[in-house]
């Protein structure tokens, strides 16, 4: 199984999917990072997506639409943030692998700004809304892990080599 690349099939799918449906959101977390400024290794996807709570469910009927979903019960409740974790079919036909996908709700300031001002990147003729590195800096200060602050130190170095 090729981690990479079924995490990669299934963003651009998903975004495909998000995007046809004008649902707003943005890639944020460590891909974005990756992306963004240094490549590191992730093992999932994050999305910041702007809807309420209540309107998962409906999100979650779209997601059904496209890819075989193993998990999309788990909505998890933290101080600064609301997760709705799926878990997802490997998209490859021959694999029998799984990628997670974190759906951040975009409930606060901070998270309505990044998904209303990406950087849009095109892979593969499909569009990829990124939070903008200053976005992203913001959003991982909220959370403050280790990892957060290894990817804070690794925006603003790209950020001070840009400008």
């Amino acid at each position: 199984m090729d981690i990479a690349r079924d995490i990669f099939d299934t963003l651009k799918s998903l975004c495909a999917l998000l995007s046809d449906a004008r649902v707003d959101y943005c890639l944020i977390g460590g891909l974005a990072v990756a992306i963004l400024a240094k490549p590191r290794a992730t093992e999932d996807i994050d999305l910041l997506i702007l809807i309420d709570e209540q309107e998962i469910p409906t999100i979650s009927g779209l997601i059904k639409k496209k890819f075989e979903v193993i998990q999309d019960h788990n909505v998890m409740h933290f101080e600064n943030a609301t997760i709705w974790r799926t878990v997802l079919a490997s998209p490859a036909d021959n694999v029998t692998g799984f990628v997670i996908v974190d759906f951040l709700l975009a409930d606060n300031e901070i998270y309505r700004e990044a998904v209303c001002t990406p950087i849009n990147l095109t892979f593969d003729n499909v569009s990829i809304p990124i939070a903008s590195p200053e976005n992203l800096i913001k959003i991982k200060q909220l959370s403050n892990r280790p990892q957060d602050v290894l990817d804070i130190a690794s925006l603003r170095e790209t950020l001070n080599f840009k400008t």
